[in-house]
């Protein structure tokens, strides 16, 4: 269980250090932390082997190696309990390190607590914490939402064809149905129809809590094109429902929970989810299993979350978004932020975003991932795992643009076993090099191979390294399924 620490002498930037395995590339081992002014590279007993037998070579620095030491490593234990996924990213640390948890609940539920323990004692809460000098337990609890079991609530099967000569349902009309009876409801949670097709006409505008909700093996589709440039879903500017927070100028509305699950958008043309220019805190927002394809030559990104507002977590998993390849077509980004309201002044604690097992394409291509000019925004922690990223960011600077603009904080990440490809080149190693204050690591590398055509949204792999690594959205791992979404 001990673990080998390697000391190199201090320097005004990190030295960059890479384990032969083959073929020069940088392994999961790497993990720096910075001990003093000297930097420190801790391996595990077999990384160590590893090392011996291959070799090392150091960066154009020409940094010296002052020591190697033998660091006691400590046990990390993960114990989970309710309708949850919890992970840690290492079972063995030494003093000192920084430990990730991704924790996420299922549906109707939410994160209760996540607590560590040492030596029988309270240690720290929250997605990260330090190593201390003795074995710890993290332990992780999933509790019922009392939110999505109020009365006061909208919580209804979507039926698929309820147009005229049973043409597909307009999610706007069935919802404002519903909103004509029923004044500011506690949650909105539509349940789709397996395989239904549905069509929507203007955005939906929420002043609570929504959950849109498909069937997992067998997602609806919902075609968006009849809403033009208009967003997905676009908080409400009724500033009737604001909280005083600070005082009476600082406001945010508390929206909470906004999940979408097992669900297809296609024929996107604006915002899948936009501020709408108004202050208000959500602590989870998830995106699961779901495909949303954004089409047309507007601008527009995915999550903007412009002029005031911010989403506590923002979780995006097992899903595919994509823009459209027939033009030269560039969304406005992933993510985005604008001057507005104050962290504190919404109340919120902590930022994260968690990005596993997604297929990214042309998603800002050529263009900054994300904009974060939000005051005083920090997320404290990103995690970018499993995911497969083809044309999108600037050219081997995906990583590093989801974090462009940050107005102050260094946050902790988490990026492994992802494949970066720009204009059917790996530019993996890019994404190393030009953000060496980020540990990237692990990259899964080589050319991509689509066993169908990508240009009409579907992203089936054939033999190649990622689908061997299984990463990506899942559904793209089976070659022959196919998801008609072209124009």
């Amino acid at each position: 269980g001990d673990i080998i620490a390697i000391n190199f002498e201090a320097t005004a930037e990190a030295p960059q250090i890479q384990v032969n395995d083959g073929g020069w590339n940088l392994i999961e081992a790497n993990n720096w932390y910075e001990d003093g002014s000297p930097y420190k590279l801790t391996l595990t007993a077999d990384q160590a082997a590893q090392l011996l037998a291959n070799g090392l070579v150091l960066n154009a620095n020409n940094i010296r190696a002052t020591s190697i030491e033998l660091l006691p490593s400590y046990t990390i234990t993960l114990v989970s309990s309710g309708p949850g996924t919890a992970s840690i990213d290492k079972t063995q640390a030494v003093e000192g390190e920084t430990v990730t948890v991704t924790a996420m609940a299922d549906t109707d539920y939410k994160v209760g607590s996540i607590t560590v323990t040492a030596n029988g004692n309270n240690y720290a809460s929250g997605n990260t914490f330090t190593m201390p000098a003795a074995d710890v337990t993290v332990n992780v609890t999933f509790v019922e939402d009392a939110l999505f079991t109020s009365t006061e609530a909208i919580d209804v099967e979507v039926p698929a064809n309820l147009g005229e000569d049973g043409s597909a349902t307009d999610l706007y009309a069935f919802l404002d149905s519903y909103l004509q009876n029923s004044e500011n409801p506690a949650y909105i949670k539509l349940k789709l129809q397996a395989g239904g097709e549905y069509t929507i006409t203007k955005s939906l505008e929420i002043t609570s809590a929504i959950q849109i909700i498909g069937d997992e093996s067998n997602p609806a589709t919902i075609d968006a094109s009849a809403l033009g440039a208009n967003p997905f879903v676009k908080i409400s500017s009724d500033k009737k429902l604001a909280q005083s927070y600070k005082n009476d100028k600082d406001f945010a509305t508390n929206i909470y929970n906004v999940e979408f699950r097992n669900f297809n958008v296609t024929g996107l043309k604006g915002q899948f989810f936009y501020a709408n220019k108004q202050k208000y805190l959500i602590p989870y927002l998830t995106v699961d299993n779901c495909y949303i394809r954004m089409e047309g030559a507007a601008k527009k990104t995915f999550f903007d979350f412009n002029g005031g507002g911010f989403v506590e977590d923002l979780t995006v998993n097992n899903s595919t978004l994509s823009c459209d390849d027939a033009t030269t077509h560039q969304n406005g980004g992933f993510f985005s932020t604008q001057s507005g309201t104050r962290l504190a002044e919404c109340g919120a604690q902590k930022q994260s975003m968690t990005l596993t097992n997604n297929t990214f394409y042309k998603v800002a291509y050529k263009a900054t991932t994300s904009t974060m000019r939000q005051n005083n925004q920090a997320f404290m922690s990103f995690t970018v795992k499993n995911n497969v990223i083809v044309n999108s960011g600037k050219s081997g600077q995906f990583v590093k643009g989801l974090n462009a603009g940050m107005n102050n904080g260094t946050p902790n990440w988490l990026v492994q076993y992802n494949s970066f490809i720009f204009d059917g080149d790996d530019v993996g190693a890019s994404e190393i090099s030009g953000a060496s204050n980020i540990p990237i690591a692990a990259n899964v590398e080589g050319a991509i191979v689509f066993a169908n055509d990508p240009t009409t949204g579907d992203f089936g792999l054939g033999a190649c390294p990622q689908k061997t690594a299984k990463i990506g959205d899942p559904r793209w791992l089976d070659a022959t399924l196919k998801l008609n979404v072209s124009d």
